[in-house]
């Protein structure tokens, strides 16, 4: 039994507490940078390219300019959360590393950007709807390369387990 005034609560169980302030703020501010990055993405698609891209090529250029633009502001927001912000689990990312994944997150979200155009000049012989199942098609495998080259690890995810799994010899 416990008195009227103590307290049960368990300085450990941190993680049952409700949501803060400060985490809900963060999802939303990452949520309106995907944002921005995706219309960006889908204008500057639009301006640099929508004069060789026949009228019923558009819906790829629209998925290849929001994956573009809004993915790789996501990896970026979560590479930079990265490097700010770390436990005795998972240590920050250094400034070097991170930039380093900065670089090559835009290096591999240009790819479905320009990806898109092969789609979007399909869209002289194909239906609009056919041409955006193409481009999301591209888009999707090409961000497949980009989760499995994230350093999950580095931000508290998978506790240090690869994906990968080494075939051949074993180790000992």
């Amino acid at each position: 039994m416990t008195e009227a005034g103590a307290s049960n609560v368990n300085p450990d169980s941190a993680r049952d507490q409700p949501v803060g302030v400060g985490f809900l703020f963060g999802c939303t501010t990452v949520f309106l940078l995907m944002l921005g990055g995706a219309i960006g993405g889908f204008v500057l698609l639009v301006k640099t390219f929508g004069g060789v891209v026949p009228d019923d090529g558009f819906p790829a250029l629209f998925v290849g300019g929001v994956a573009g633009g809004g993915v790789s502001v996501l990896f970026i927001a979560v590479t930079v959360i990265g490097m700010v912000s770390g436990t005795p689990e998972a240590p920050r990312m250094p400034l070097r590393e991170g930039l380093h994944q900065i670089a090559g997150t835009l290096f591999i979200c240009v790819l479905p950007a320009f990806g898109s155009l092969a789609p979007a000049q399909a869209g002289r012989v194909l239906p609009p709807f056919l041409v955006g199942v193409l481009a999301l098609a591209f888009v999707l495998g090409s961000f497949l390369l980009v989760g499995a080259l994230f350093p999950w690890a580095r931000l508290g995810r998978n506790k240090g387990r690869t994906v990968w799994r080494r075939s051949g010899k074993a180790e000992g």
